[in-house]
């Protein structure tokens, strides 16, 4: 697969972990750049807390639990 390709599927695969966080009622952050060693920033609706998000692979979005 080329490069092309990778990076449209990865971009699609935030895509749908956002929505997916959003609809759930989470706020999200997204680190300006590529140089972090994650994709986002999940503000938890329950309690305001901050958790690091790496997306890895577009068909995996979130478990029953709602957790990414």
């Amino acid at each position: 697969m080329n490069a092309a390709k990778t990076t449209e599927k990865g971009e699609i695969g935030e895509a749908m972990v956002i929505a997916d966080l959003t609809r759930q009622g989470h706020d999200i952050a997204i680190p300006f750049g590529h140089n972090q060693p994650f994709d986002l920033i999940v503000i938890r609706k329950e309690d305001g807390r901050l958790e690091r998000v790496q997306i890895h692979d577009e068909r995996r979005c979130c478990d029953p639990s709602g957790r990414p």
